[in-house]
């Protein structure tokens, strides 16, 4: 089985861009796809800030309702998008506690950050569904060999995991470049905008 993995880098699009120029681009890539994501335009940025402030409730309210009217203008099926909308508050809430009681533990400020890149990845990983591609989000600690057990492929919050998925279907990563050749033949993908890129894309995954 044929996989693609990608780049979306949403760090210079907001979570206002349109839905169905997210579906386009997916649905450019028909095969598996592992989808590696960041999180939307400016949200890094505002969870940066805020670990450094106390708590806000408005904070909170304005990320939710930036990613679930997102949510909403995907055109998922409605079950898709209630279980979206229940993982949406879950990390939410999550961060809720990550910004109040900054006594949490190690780590906070990175907790804080993943946050955000989870959020765009719940988006995603519903954008996937409703063009009936249904797929897991993948958390970091996954072992990049799992991509055998993903037959519509995965959503990786952050991009930082998708080299260790390249290599794992067995492609030539450049980082410094981030391109990547395509096996057997010669040339790379190159960028094509910040939204997505190609990482790889392998000759095939039995």
């Amino acid at each position: 089985m044929e996989h693609s993995v990608i780049e979306l880098d949403y760090s210079a699009i907001s979570s206002s861009l349109g839905p169905s120029e997210l579906l386009d681009k997916l649905v450019a890539y028909p095969d598996p796809t592992i989808v590696a994501v960041s999180a939307f335009e400016g949200v890094a940025a505002r969870l940066e800030a805020a670990c450094a402030e106390p708590a806000s409730a408005s904070l909170i309210a304005g990320l939710r309702a930036e990613h679930l009217d997102f949510c909403r203008a995907l055109g998922a099926p409605d079950y898709a998008r209630e279980a979206a909308r229940i993982r949406l508050d879950r990390l939410l809430g999550r961060l809720w506690t990550l910004l109040a009681c900054p006594a949490v533990g190690g780590g906070r400020g990175s907790r804080i950050l993943g946050i955000g890149e989870e959020l765009s990845a719940t988006c995603t990983a519903l954008a996937l569904a409703s063009i009936g591609r249904p797929a897991p989000i993948i958390d970091a600690a996954a072992e990049p060999g799992q991509i055998r057990d993903w037959p519509y492929g995965a959503v990786l919050p952050g991009l930082a995991s998708a080299p260790a998925f390249a290599e794992a279907i067995g492609a030539e990563f450049v980082p410094s470049g981030r391109f990547c050749r395509r096996l057997g033949e010669p040339g790379r993908f190159t960028s094509v905008g910040r939204s997505p890129q190609v990482i790889a894309r392998s000759p095939g995954v039995a």
